[in-house]
């Protein structure tokens, strides 16, 4: 072959190849197009037949949907949407999840308090401490704290705390008391704290479902208290507390203790301003310790002689002499002219 001919040969390969490489890149392209094409009505079918499906904006079982959750259907329940569901209450007073603290409550004084209660200090004509009065004064209205009934009514409010469950044999102290409560007629609250709630969910479920009201207790309970927290640890704190009773049993937790009693201004002006309520008591006595608890005639005594107006009883479940005495208390109090109320 001549060198001539070679190149016309060469020449007529690359045109030969130049066209393969066009075909190809042709036929790639009709067939991306015919894909998105067949996507796009494939789509308008399906959004066609879903909305004949759904008609007005509404599923198949009739019920509303917006073009937000149309896509997948999913409800969730919030506990501050300001619906009555599971329980909660419809004046949705706590708030954890939009919560933002002010410049005003951050700038508060954060000296660490405690409760202020002692049998020894100065009673009023109604047996009712004075200190107690006075931090009522001081504190009550201003925050939303509950220290002492306001008004000297003969009133007297049951409140239990809970860090752990007691047993003798196989029966929780809580569930006698539970009885106890049942038998005379009177409704307490039961403050618990992330402990309780997490290795005692049936027994909080109880406790709402025999009337009874459950608070918070902090999620910790740390021994120099959860308000010498820096704040944002606070509201954490709170919120974690109210999520867990409220996914347990389904209601909102709106009383708020704190643990041993350890507050400061700027801790109750925080709870309040997320919509606690917070509650200290007006009488307690030595009774959490179950290695060494006091004797049951003693204790009832002690009960009795202190016995005032408006008082705020703080007792826990863990004690078998306050277990023992209860139903005896409640008869002799009704019987001194007192009644059994509930924190509202």
């Amino acid at each position: 072959m001549t060198k001539k001919e070679n190149s016309r040969n060469s020449m007529g390969n690359k045109r030969r190849g130049k066209s393969v490489i066009t075909f190809l890149g042709l036929t790639l392209f009709i067939c991306g197009a015919v894909f998105v094409a067949y996507t796009i009505i494939q789509h308008r079918n399906d959004k066609i037949e879903n909305n004949e499906k759904q008609g007005d904006g509404t599923s198949q079982n009739g019920e509303y949907q917006s073009e937000s959750d149309s896509s997948n259907n999913l409800q969730i329940e919030d506990p501050t949407s300001g619906e009555s569901q599971g329980g909660v209450t419809s004046d949705n007073r706590v708030n954890v999840k939009d919560y933002v603290v002010t410049d005003e409550i951050k700038n508060l004084n954060r000296d660490i308090r405690g409760c202020g209660y002692d049998r020894g200090t100065a009673k009023d004509e109604f047996n009712r401490p004075i200190i107690i009065e006075n931090l009522q004064s001081n504190y009550g209205d201003k925050y939303n704290a509950l220290f002492i009934e306001t008004e000297a009514h003969k009133n007297i409010y049951l409140t239990f705390t809970m860090g752990y469950e007691y047993y003798n044999g196989d029966v929780p102290n809580t569930e006698v008391v539970l009885k106890t409560l049942r038998e005379k007629g009177v409704k307490a609250v039961f403050f618990v704290d992330g402990g309780y709630v997490r290795n005692n969910p049936e027994m909080c479920k109880k406790i709402v479902e025999e009337g009874h009201l459950i608070g918070c207790h902090g999620y910790d309970h740390p021994s120099e208290g959860v308000a010498s927290y820096p704040i944002d640890m606070q509201i954490d704190d709170a919120t974690k507390i109210y999520n867990a009773i409220y996914e347990v049993t389904g209601v909102e937790p709106y009383l708020y203790r704190f643990g041993s009693g350890i507050w400061s201004e700027q801790a109750l002006a925080l709870l309040d301003s997320m919509g606690f309520k917070n509650v200290f008591y007006s009488f307690t006595y030595y009774d959490f310790d179950t290695e060494n608890q006091p004797s049951e005639d003693s204790s009832l005594e002690l009960w009795l002689k202190y016995l005032h107006n408006g008082e705020i009883m703080y007792l826990h479940t863990v004690s078998n002499t306050s277990t023992k005495i209860l139903g005896n208390f409640i008869d002799e109090a009704r019987n001194r002219g007192y009644e059994f109320a509930q924190i509202q």
